[in-house]
């Protein structure tokens, strides 16, 4: 069985056709030496040919394929361009099931990907980067950098916070500027 990122992008083809304008991939109807007998490969065929692949896993559309599940983001970037993701892919909008190359998917390093984070559940302030500190009684902001928290002070309201934050984040996050 070979692992995820060292299946043949040939036989990849083989397996999905990929719609550049939805970001989903099909299945094609494949090839009988991809089956151990004809029954399986008629009856595979007949059920799954022409049928979208993967199903939703935390967001992300995963597909099983010689054993294995890879994120269907990984099998359109080698699909398309001819090699396996070397790094992370991040989806731009931040919408998991979103696979659409051109519009919504990028190379990123985990830190950059760190970048492009949403609102956390748990933010009371309703404001990315900005919580009330107790002990002062005011609103503080912050930003990470490379795993490295920096402060960037203390304010009378949580929007003069907050755009403290954008500002830092305009000037230190490059690979994704503004939040969204």
């Amino acid at each position: 069985m070979a692992a995820k990122n060292n299946i043949p992008i040939p036989y990849l083809r083989e397996c999905f056709e990929y719609d550049p304008e939805t970001g989903v991939i099909r299945w094609h109807e494949r090839p009988r030496s991809h089956f151990p007998d004809d029954r399986m490969h008629r009856s595979w065929n007949t059920r799954f040919a022409g049928t979208t692949a993967g199903t939703p896993s935390k967001g992300y559309v995963q597909v099983r394929l010689l054993g294995h599940f890879i994120h269907a983001h990984r099998i359109i970037w080698a699909l398309v361009t001819g090699e396996w993701p070397t790094d992370e892919l991040d989806h731009r909008n931040g919408q998991r099931a979103d696979n659409r190359l051109a519009d919504n998917l990028r190379p990123a390093t985990r830190a950059e990907q760190a970048q492009n984070t949403s609102l956390r559940k748990d933010n009371r302030s309703g404001l990315t980067g900005v919580w009330f500190y107790k002990r002062t009684g005011r609103w503080a902001a912050g930003i990470e950098i490379s795993d490295n928290r920096h402060h960037l002070g203390y304010f009378d309201t949580k929007e003069e916070a907050h755009a403290a934050y954008l500002k830092a984040k305009s000037e230190l996050h490059r690979f994704q500027p503004i939040p969204r």
